[in-house]
């Protein structure tokens, strides 16, 4: 037995020890952080399935490489058909000259892919072409949340940018969207040299990102040469771009510490994508004031904004293009210029109830050019300031809604868009407004939603001062755009445009704090509070008893004060409706809004604050004690609030407490015995 089996342990023996030995044709992988020229650094298999430890490290004769974890090198090598897994690293560590990492165009039908996670790193102090080569013909490719970084916050050679911005002629270096080139190096990037262009070889559809983390104080150089990115620009610290070239991002700008630009830079895309974003929390500086960001529509080009936003400059929109903010502030310290007129739907630069806030709004208008989304289309919706009063800063949002102030029957005879403007700084303003809110010439109408009882000949400006009181301005209509006007508004909330016959131009400067109350079975009220800013020589009061007949009861010539009042010692029985008309020295009408008054029942004077937070004021009026029941219901028709109050003779003022209440708009009920009163409150 002895004599037979040493022969075949001896044969067996060879066999194991050979079946161990890498080749340099087999697949191979990294199975630990180390050196390239370190054997124990990989693994390797002759069909990609079974692997072993390595015994030899990959070369140019090897099958697929693949990179899954930090691997170095120092000493330059010809490679192909290398792969960088998520998480893996592969770092050009070279300080020989003229021994550069070269990709060699193999077999492969890529020949260096760098996969989502995956990176090159370069940390050599020579120039680009002294570490890394690509051969005619290679096919590199950088795929999603692939990287390619440059630097350890420290020091490298030139024209280390060569990876992201030569043209290699046959070579392809393809850069997917979201593919990152970084650069984490003190040394000033190559920026503007020689008409620079980023991501010469990125895909038509994609964006990818040019990232810089080290500060950048000279950026160009002062270069005069023009820069193009066909990605993203990001960065995380100080970058000063001193070029003076044309400089053209196609991704957008997402930077998280000051940009300062010198000369234009424009946001503009040869593809029909929408994957140009603006954000981060820093701020976009143009110091001089003839420069600007330029955002070019050409090809229905679209800035989606990421967060609220500051530019210190002005942004010019030029072609058919826009801004989405979203939900986001955008506030410029310049101007916005530009936005084309109708029938271009995207001319326009919100949407989605984002908005556009202006600095120092003073006597000159400004033109905001937002719009609004209805249906697929984004309508142009400009509104034009002009202060009067003491400059103040101003923001402007569209809605394609109702004005809240309107109830359902006004909304009929009105326009379905809101302008929500706001001025930073409460009190001092006196704004002269107007709104687009339409385009006809004929052909082509483009007005979003309107009310079928709505006359474009009487469009008045409608200021909601709270849920339910608004005040209003004369309106007029202008060519092929249906422009609204209007002047003197001091106060500032949602804006709305209206033809109800219910509702009348309102001037908050010229009436306010107009009330009516029967003080007795046949005697009612009025007072009222008015301004000479109007140059006003009289007031006309009208009373209807039916809220939509007036006739003129009195006239009362104005005086220096700004406090008025006046007794109807012959009301209608029952209801009573009335109005007052200011009228100025040139003859222009303004127009109070309307007061309802009941003389044997119960009247609700005002309701304040509304919108509240925790508790409103219910005003009521009646000549007789009586007995009250008040209800909220909420939305779904349920009451979530009831109570009985004994109220007197003259005015009574109900407190109610909100606290116990979601936010949202609940119906009041107020009822007595006779009468049922209807209104809205909301809580907030």
């Amino acid at each position: 037995m002895k004599l037979f089996l040493l022969p075949f342990i001896y044969c067996l023996v060879p066999f194991t020890l050979f079946s161990q030995i890498s080749n340099n044709t087999d697949y191979f992988r990294s199975k630990q952080n180390g050196n390239w020229n370190d054997a124990t650094t990989w693994q390797s298999s002759i069909d990609n399935s079974t692997w072993i430890n390595a015994t030899l490290v990959p070369d140019i004769n090897s099958n697929t490489i693949t990179i899954k974890d930090s691997v170095k090198f120092t000493d330059g090598f010809n490679i192909d058909d290398l792969v960088i897994e998520n998480n893996g690293v592969l770092e050009n560590k070279i300080t020989v000259v003229n021994e550069p990492f070269t990709i060699a165009n193999g077999s492969a039908a890529i020949d260096f892919s760098i996969k989502n996670g995956g990176t090159y790193y370069i940390t050599a102090t020579t120039a680009f072409g002294a570490h890394t080569s690509l051969t005619p013909g290679s096919y590199t490719r950088v795929f999603t949340g692939g990287k390619v970084k440059v630097g350890n916050n420290s020091m490298v050679g030139s024209n280390n940018t060569n990876f992201a911005t030569t043209s290699y002629g046959s070579n392809l270096v393809y850069w997917e969207d979201d593919a990152i080139f970084e650069w984490n190096s003190t040394r000033n990037m190559e920026f503007a040299n020689a008409n620079t262009t980023f991501f010469q070889r990125s895909l038509d559809e994609t964006t990818p990102i040019l990232r810089i983390t080290t500060p950048q104080p000279n950026l160009g150089n002062n270069q005069t040469f023009n820069t193009y990115i066909n990605g993203r620009l990001e960065t995380t610290t100080k970058t000063n771009i001193t070029s003076t070239g044309f400089k053209l991002i196609r991704g957008g700008i997402i930077n998280n510490d000051s940009l300062i630009v010198k000369g234009n830079l424009e946001l503009n895309d040869g593809y029909l994508i929408s994957n140009c974003k603006l954000g981060g929390t820093g701020v976009i500086h143009f110091p001089n004031s003839s420069d600007s960001l330029v955002v070019d529509g050409t090809n229905l080009f679209t800035v989606n904004l990421l967060n609220n936003k500051k530019i210190s400059g002005s942004i010019a929109l030029r072609n058919r293009a826009m801004i989405q903010l979203n939900t986001y502030e955008l506030l410029v310290d310049g101007r916005v210029i530009g936005g084309s007129a109708f029938p271009d739907l995207r001319a326009c630069n919100t949407r989605f109830g984002g908005s556009l806030k202006m600095t120092n709004i003073g006597n000159t208008a400004v033109t905001f050019p937002v719009c609004a989304k209805y249906g697929a289309d984004d309508v142009y919706t400009p509104a034009t300031l002009k202060n009067n009063g003491v400059v103040d800063n101003f923001s402007v949002t569209a809605l394609q809604q109702w004005p809240v102030c309107l109830t359902i029957a006004e909304q009929q005879n009105s326009v379905k868009w809101t302008w929500d403007i706001k001025e930073e700084i409460t009190g001092g303003s006196n704004v002269q407004l107007e709104l687009i809110y339409g385009y006809d010439d004929g052909s082509v109408q483009i007005f979003g939603e309107i009310g079928p009882g709505y006359s474009a000949a009487a469009a008045q400006i409608a200021h909601c001062k709270n849920s339910t009181e608004a005040d209003y301005a004369n309106g007029s209509v202008n060519g092929t755009t249906v422009t609204a006007t209007g002047a003197g508004f001091t106060s500032f909330s949602p804006f709305g445009i209206t033809s109800d016959a219910d509702l009348l131009n309102y001037l908050p400067s010229t009436i306010y704090n107009f009330s009516a109350l029967n003080t007795t079975e046949k005697t009612v009220k009025l007072n009222w509070n008015a301004s000479t800013i109007n140059s006003i020589t009289h007031f006309i009061i009208e009373r209807s008893n039916n809220g939509s007949n007036f006739i003129a009861i009195a006239n009362i010539q104005a005086a220096s004060t700004i406090n008025y009042s006046y007794f109807d010692l012959t009301p209608y029985n029952g209801l009573n409706y009335y109005r007052i008309i200011a009228v100025s020295n040139n003859q222009n009408k303004y127009y109070s809004n309307t007061k309802k008054v009941k003389l044997d029942g119960i009247n609700l004077q005002k309701i304040y604050p509304n919108p509240s937070t925790n508790y409103t004021n219910i005003v009521l009026n009646t000549i007789k004690p009586s007995k009250v029941n008040f209800s909220l219901i909420n939305t779904t028709g349920q009451i979530v609030y009831q109570k009985n109050y004994k109220i007197t003779t003259g005015l009574n003022n109900i407190n109610v407490d909100l606290n116990n209440l979601k936010n949202g708009i609940y119906i009041l009920k107020i009822k007595t015995d006779n009468d049922t009163i209807i209104d809205r409150i909301i809580k907030n």
